[in-house]
Parts: C-alpha cells; sequence; structure tokens
C-alpha cells in the first residue's frame, strides 16, 4: 500500500500552466497521458488529468469530462468549455471540474461516496486586491434534478504564518437546469474587509451530487472576475437607496424617481432568499436571513437591471 501511495503521489502532479485569467475559453492546448489525447482551455485544467492518470491505480476506467464547444454551442466567439459528469466504471459517475488552479489528488482522503474529497488545489490567479467575485455566462443540461456550481476562492499565503495557505473569502453559486445561457455571479464574502489575499482560485463542477446522473453538461464562457466590490454605484448616483447597510431586521428601499421596481436579494449560494415589488418608499422584513453578506438586483418595470449592491446582515 505505501509504494502504491507513493507511485500514486508521484503520478499525480499536473502540468503548471500560467495563471492569466482566460474567461472567454477561445484558446485550447491538447495534452497526452497514457497515449489518450487530452483537451483543455489555456490557463485552466481539468478533472481529466486525475482520471487518466489515477484511473488504473483505483481501478478506474477513465473517460473525458473536459470538451471544447462547436462555435454553435459557445455564448460568444468560437468555443465555450463543456464540463460533463462521467461513469468512470467501479466507482460509478463523478463530477466533472474545470479550474484555474492546478490540480492535485491525496489518497489518503479519498472517498469512493465522495471523490472530490481528495482533490486539493494550488495556483490560481495573481492578486493584489480582494475581489469582489466571478461572473460568468452557462447553461446546464441534465437528465434529473441534479445542480451544477461555480465557486471562487480567496486564498492568502502569509509569511507570518509560516508560509501556509490561508482560505480568507469564498463565494458559490448553484447553477440550474437552462438550455439557454444566463449569466451568473458568485460573490466573495470575505472574512473581513481588510484582509487581501495573494490569489484567487475559481471553478466549475458539473454536478452538486455525488454519483449523481451520468452525462449531465454544464457549458461554461466568459468568465470575468469583478474586482471592487459588486458594481456598487457611489450613493449619489445610486437610483435606489438600500439602508441602513449594515441591516439587522428591516431594511428601507428609497427610489429617486417615480417608477415600478423589483428588488430580488441573494445569499452567496446564488439563491434567491428575498423579493419585493415596490415604487417609492418600502421597508422589506430580513428578519429571517442569517448573518453574512448578500447581493441585492433592482429591475425596473420592464425588466431591465437598474442597479446591483452588496448588503451586510448582521444579527
Amino acid at each position: 500500500m505505501k509504494k502504491l501511495l507513493t507511485i500514486a503521489l508521484a503520478a499525480l502532479s499536473v502540468h503548471s500552466y500560467a495563471q492569466n485569467f482566460q474567461g472567454d475559453m477561445e484558446n485550447w492546448r491538447s495534452y497526452t497521458i497514457s497515449g489518450t489525447t487530452l483537451q483543455a482551455p489555456y490557463g485552466w485544467n481539468g478533472s481529466d488529468s486525475l482520471v487518466y492518470r489515477t484511473g488504473p491505480l483505483l481501478g478506474l476506467t477513465p473517460a473525458r469530462h473536459i470538451f471544447k464547444s462547436s462555435p454553435a454551442d459557445a455564448k460568444a466567439g468560437s468555443a465555450a468549455a463543456i464540463v460533463i459528469s462521467r461513469n468512470v466504471g467501479s466507482m460509478g459517475v463523478i463530477p466533472g471540474l474545470l479550474t484555474n488552479a492546478t490540480i492535485l489528488f491525496d489518497i489518503t482522503k479519498f472517498n469512493a461516496s465522495n471523490p472530490l474529497s481528495a482533490i486539493t488545489m494550488t495556483g490560481g490567479l495573481p492578486v493584489t486586491q480582494q475581489m469582489g467575485g466571478l461572473k460568468a455566462w452557462v447553461k446546464y443540461n441534465t437528465k434529473a434534478n441534479d445542480t451544477a456550481s461555480m465557486f471562487i476562492t480567496a486564498i492568502l499565503n502569509d509569511a507570518t504564518t509560516g508560509n501556509k495557505d490561508s482560505v480568507v473569502g469564498t463565494g458559490k453559486c448553484n447553477i440550474f437546469p437552462n438550455s439557454t445561457y444566463t449569466q451568473i455571479y458568485a460573490p466573495v464574502a470575505y472574512i473581513n474587509g481588510n484582509v487581501t489575499p495573494n490569489r484567487m482560485i475559481v471553478g466549475f463542477v458539473s454536478s452538486n451530487t455525488p454519483g449523481g446522473p451520468d452525462s449531465s453538461m454544464l457549458f461554461v464562457d466568459e468568465v470575468s472576475a469583478v474586482t471592487v466590490g459588486i458594481n456598487d454605484l457611489p450613493a449619489q448616483e445610486a437610483l435606489v437607496t438600500v439602508y441602513p447597510n449594515p441591516a439587522n431586521q428591516i431594511v428601507f428601499l428609497q427610489a429617486k424617481e417615480n417608477g415600478k421596481y423589483q428588488w430580488q436579494a441573494f445569499n452567496v449560494y446564488g439563491q434567491k432568499v428575498a423579493e419585493t415589488s415596490f415604487s417609492g418608499k418600502t421597508s422589506v422584513d430580513i428578519s429571517n436571513l442569517s448573518s453574512g453578506i448578500y447581493l441585492y438586483r433592482i429591475y425596473s418595470a420592464d425588466g431591465t437591471l437598474v442597479q446591483q449592491g452588496k448588503m451586510d446582515i448582521v444579527k
């Protein structure tokens, strides 16, 4: 077993590529593992590297998880990334993973009921300031009641802690079945407003259900980072004033112009947790929401997004 572990850990390192954030998915690279030619977008890595390197060691039948789409299936340009859940034999169906990090595998943490639990990630996009969140255009096809997800993790490597990686912020957005492209957003909730990460790890998983349905297919295109907050508007420019912020039990909405508006609030997982229609001034009861950072969006009567921002709830 010790020899097998040594072989596995040696084989599991994957090639490190430039971590420039190439979210348009236009440029792809090819690489070969065990005689199989695989593909991934430049600046990104996929679970194929692990499956084809470790599959034989674990008695699995490797299957590709990452594909380049046709131009017709791209949101823009000539290609999108397709992330697919695949059946690998004795372990059943495992989700596909696409990330801008270097993917590693710790066989000592392997759990057949949740294969992703053994995956660790290093590298990512170097940053010198907080990122507000991550945007992407996605569509998702699945045969069952399944969801995919987009995640973003802020990492700080600090010499004062012995150069150890610490997670200082996280964000996640669940992706629901949709046959057409929809833009999603995952805001980052930081441990405090003063911490500045060294890098950001982002990624997409084709299924949130270990052993979920085979061939759940997630299309990903036009991935971009929000570098300063969540597109907050200065108070004097905001069409609708949202206060107090932080809030506790009640939040007030005050429109500066006549008209009807729709206000929606989302948690860090992209789930809608509150909404109301209003004109002029109104109040919203948020007593049922727990402490945390929430994203809100405000739409005009014709469905146009006119404002979005970040709201802190402190209980």
